[in-house]
């Protein structure tokens, strides 16, 4: 058996912490989860704790960084593994609730207690998050017209704004202020959700 190298050892107990800090944040959040709780499940003293992260506000900075990537993965994976334009479409709306409420609201209350600094870098997490998204929007959009399952009227862009845009009024941690931009949005394109609603449930023929 091959044995690891020192930065394979290194990266590996560093990624067994991050993995002890989304376990530990899950359970107790943030505000009360600590650096001991964190280094006790992740079976280290807490002076190794300290030469991988240098405060508690990073290490969970990279416990929501993996949050964020496993989301994608879990959505992306399972969507890919569908057929056909409506049961990817159901896919893609109906997973990322459930994810964002089962292991993302630890967003919410971090939120107000972090230094400026971390602030800054989460809302810029967020908002990649975001985009990528509004991009997972675009490209099935996209094949659902290639597919010719969409009605010529609603332009894709249109269509994944709404989607989009109707998906973020359910996320935990978005400020009030950011939900009034969002809902003003929406309501700039009720004529097109409207239509879409209606197309769905008017009798044809």
């Amino acid at each position: 058996m091959e044995e690891l190298s020192t930065q394979d050892t290194l990266e590996l107990k560093k990624a067994t912490i991050i993995q002890a800090a989304m376990e530990v944040f899950a359970k107790n959040g943030y505000a009360k989860g600590s650096i001991g709780d964190i280094a006790a499940k992740a079976e280290i003293g807490k002076a190794t704790m300290y030469y991988y992260f240098d405060s508690k506000e990073a290490v969970f900075m990279e416990a929501v960084k993996l949050a964020y990537r496993r989301f994608f993965e879990v959505i992306e994976n399972q969507v890919a593994s569908l057929e056909g334009f409506e049961d990817r479409f159901r896919a893609l709306v109906r997973i990322p609730i459930r994810y964002i409420y089962d292991h993302l609201p630890i967003l919410f209350e971090a939120r107000n207690s972090f230094p400026a600094a971390y602030v800054a870098e989460l809302e810029a997490l967020q908002e990649k998050g975001r985009q990528r998204m509004r991009d997972n929007l675009h490209r099935l959009f996209l094949e659902g017209m290639a597919e010719n399952k969409i009605d010529d009227r609603f332009g894709f862009e249109a269509l994944s704004n709404v989607v989009h845009d109707w998906m973020m009024m359910a996320e935990l941690n978005l400020g009030v202020q950011e939900k009034q931009i969002i809902m003003q949005k929406l309501e700039k394109e009720q004529d097109l959700l409207i239509e879409l609603v209606l197309y769905g449930i008017l009798k044809r023929g």
